[in-house]
């Protein structure tokens, strides 16, 4: 998801990472960012996503991405 640049820094992408976590009835949680997405690297790193690896590239030639995971509360 993505919170557009006029709007970006006024907590709504963290409510909607809140909530759509709080949703998950799994676990653990991954996703992928873009590499040079810098400002979602952070994002995600603020909120306890961890790197599990980069580099990756879709079958679709895609990429190349970050991927991210975190233990969820339950």
């Amino acid at each position: 998801f993505g919170v557009t640049l006029g709007r970006r820094r006024e907590g709504i992408g963290g409510r909607l990472h809140d909530d759509l976590i709080g949703a998950i009835p799994h676990p653990r949680s991954v996703l992928t960012v873009y590499e040079d997405n810098a400002s979602a690297l952070a994002f995600y790193a603020d909120r306890g996503w961890s790197e599990l690896g980069r580099g990756f590239i879709t079958r679709l030639d895609h990429g190349p991405y970050v991927i991210l995971g975190k233990v969820l509360a339950r």
